[in-house]
């Protein structure tokens, strides 16, 4: 069997290879010389990953060393308590009233302000009012014993007024406030 291209002669055959070789040519130019500097670009891609693979290894081979470091630091702070003990703190309020010889305070529950609590997707905030009349001693060691210790409680607003007649005693209006540990949600 005999190609179409043995049936043309010597110049149409080089006329044929001359268009072919211009067409090769033409696409190089189009599609394939464009694409030389991606190579470049690729090649500065993979140094910045072979890097960041280095210092993530070395991260990596330095984790004893930061558990370490975590735990030391873990037992630095006092913990926060988590959500489900945020029940026990009007009892712990009233506990420690009882304990400063406070009367019963007036204790109901008070919801910030956005722009005075904390937005936070780990902690939770409770806070209550309380309203008691005592004389200044027993309100002092109330709130020393209350910001003492490992409670997490602190006072937010105090507003102190003395009760006439005799102004021997105090009208206190105060807010406590305490943080509590979300519980991580499942996604």
């Amino acid at each position: 069997m005999q190609s179409s291209f043995e049936n043309l002669s010597s110049s149409e055959r080089r006329l044929v290879v001359g268009v072919g070789l211009v067409i090769f040519l033409i696409l190089n130019m189009v599609f394939i010389w464009p694409r030389f500097k991606d190579w470049g670009d690729i090649e500065g891609r993979m140094t910045q990953a072979r890097d960041k693979i280095s210092s993530y290894n070395r991260l990596i081979s330095r984790s004893t060393e930061f558990k370490g470091k975590l735990i030391e630091l873990e037992g630095i702070g006092s913990n926060v308590p988590s959500a489900s003990q945020a029940n026990e703190l009007i009892r712990m309020i009233q506990e420690q009233a009882r304990k400063s010889q406070l009367p019963t305070p007036n204790i109901s529950p008070v919801k910030l302000s956005n722009d005075r609590s904390t937005n936070n997707v780990f902690f939770d905030q409770k806070a209550y009012r309380l309203t008691v009349t005592t004389e200044d001693a027993n309100l002092v060691d109330f709130l020393v014993a209350i910001g003492s210790g490992e409670s997490m409680i602190r006072v937010h607003d105090l507003d102190l007024k003395p009760k006439p007649p005799q102004n021997s005693e105090l009208i206190c209006n105060m807010t406590l406030v305490a943080n509590y540990q979300k519980q991580p949600t499942e996604d």
